[in-house]
């Protein structure tokens, strides 16, 4: 796609008479062509149908062509409704691209995503005052029996999750399963790696593109509804405010300063970090691995990913692309990097990973085989510092504050010079492993890794109790104890 004519789309919208045909806009071509990204076309609901639409009678197909010369089978179209906001701060909305059910994730493991994990998520975004939640629903058969009419919420395996928030909207996702159209992804991969002379792959080109994909459509839905911070951040990873502070309706605490602001940061990032439980007994027990609360387990902070940064995005954001908020509308400043231990954290509580080895902490950096080296220095230096007496991220970040300070302003300029990328390849180097070491890098970012950290298990305290007041607690154990044997352990759920 080079130019505007071979992007064109046309919607032809019917409600069971003869179709009207529009053309889209795709008024964020250049971004596209840029990045490499996500484009996002958009066709107006003619003003006849508009009634049909609200009434949940309109449909649409999607074409290439004026003529609908290969369109698209025909979609229900999903009205986004309007939200009953809570008065007494910003509007926070949060979105969520979501798989229910058993399924192979992309490095080909079995895992699975039972109702109980989302319900956990979805209770940790309620007390932290987060007004309406947009879920992309992918799982199996929700999109082919959306075509059928029948509604997401009820059809998804994750409906008792969905059921005790009281604000929600779940848009049908199609999955590689429900392409219908002859695309193989297996043909577009063969053709770009020999067309690229095995150099690129669709991953490198695009990314996740489905995923994208939903994460945009998520934030334009919520903003038409009304929101002015959207959060995007998957079911494994949670908001998690510094433990000191009351964790009650927190986001809108601390949103509403960067709200009041004459120009707001056009979003806030959060970078993350891995969490697991604190090794007991000489052993690191791998997240997901009890029928704890995924919050109960993060005890110990593991890594923190720079690079991976998590966005609350403002309402004038038009293009994100999972870790970056590529475009937004004139009017608001610069992306704002929040502070883990003064403001808000990200916790991700990845399942599988752990403590135990230095391979299974950095098997989030897909290092493949530690060596023997490595694994002896892991023991060495965090052993002590992971078990439940260890070192705690306070002395931690004490320790390398005393180091950042010893510094001369010059080599403080010249380290603050450095992107996030050139940091770690240099942190990487100068310590010879591939772990990572806070006493040897004396980062003050990296003062938060590989040390004890309760702040999500003392928030799975607050957290739990929402989720039993609101949420059918009894059915998402039996949900869980009834399905999930066949996937090899039982995931996580409240007890």
């Amino acid at each position: 796609a080079k130019d505007r004519q071979s992007l064109d789309l046309f919607c032809a919208y019917s409600s069971g008479g003869e179709e009207t045909v529009v053309r889209s806009s795709t008024r964020d071509l250049a971004t596209f062509l840029r990045r490499r990204s996500t484009i996002v076309f958009e066709c107006p609901v003619p003003p006849s149908l508009r009634r049909a639409a609200l009434d949940d009678g309109l449909h649409v197909r999607i074409a290439p062509h004026m003529s609908m010369e290969g369109a698209y089978p025909k979609l229900p179209l999903l009205v986004q409704r309007s939200v009953k906001w809570p008065d007494n701060g910003p509007k926070i909305g949060a979105c969520a691209w979501v798989k229910g059910g058993s399924y192979h994730d992309r490095d080909g493991n079995l895992l699975g995503l039972p109702a109980a994990r989302v319900a956990e998520w979805l209770a940790h975004l309620k007390v932290l005052g987060v007004g309406h939640v947009l879920v992309t629903d992918n799982s199996d058969e929700v999109f082919a029996k959306a075509l059928e009419g029948q509604f997401a919420r009820e059809t998804s395996p994750l409906k008792v999750a969905y059921d005790g928030f009281s604000s929600i909207t779940v848009v049908p996702w199609p999955s590689l399963e429900d392409d219908n159209d002859g695309c193989s992804p297996q043909r577009v991969e063969a053709r770009i790696l020999h067309e690229s002379n095995a150099t690129s792959t669709t991953q490198s080109l695009f990314g996740r593109p489905a995923q994208y994909a939903a994460q945009n459509t998520c934030h334009r839905r919520l903003v038409a509804a009304g929101a002015q911070w959207v959060t995007h951040n998957d079911v494994d990873e949670f908001l998690v405010p510094p433990p000191s502070l009351n964790a009650g309706q927190y986001l809108m605490k601390m949103l509403t300063p960067f709200s009041s602001r004459k120009m707001p940061p056009r979003a806030l990032a959060l970078p993350c970090v891995f969490f697991a439980p604190c090794r007991m007994d000489n052993h690191g027990m791998p997240v997901g691995r009890s029928a704890n609360m995924l919050l109960s387990e993060g005890t110990c902070a593991g890594k923190a990913q720079l690079h991976r940064q998590k966005l609350i995005a403002h309402a004038s954001v038009t293009h994100l692309w999972v870790h970056y908020a590529f475009a937004a509308k004139a009017g608001v400043g610069d992306v704002v990097y929040l502070l883990p231990e003064k403001q808000l954290m990200l916790a991700h509580l990845r399942l599988g990973y752990s403590f135990d080895s230095a391979l299974a902490s950095r098997a989030v950096d897909n290092f493949g085989e530690i060596t023997a080296t490595e694994e002896q220095r892991f023991v060495e230096l965090y052993n002590d510092r992971l078990s439940a007496g260890g070192e705690t991220c306070v002395a931690a970040l004490r320790n390398t504050e005393k180091f950042w300070n010893a510094l001369t302003p010059a080599q403080r300029k010249a380290r603050a010079a450095e992107s996030i990328l050139e940091r770690t390849k240099r942190n990487r180097r100068e310590t010879g492993l591939g772990i990572s070491d806070c006493d040897l890098l004396g980062e003050d970012m990296f003062g938060w890794c590989w040390c004890v950290d309760d702040a999500p298990a003392r928030l799975a305290l607050r957290t739990r109790a929402e989720l039993v007041s609101r949420w059918d607690v009894a059915r998402l154990r039996r949900e869980v104890d009834a399905a999930w044997p066949a996937v090899g352990v039982v995931p996580n759920a409240p007890t």
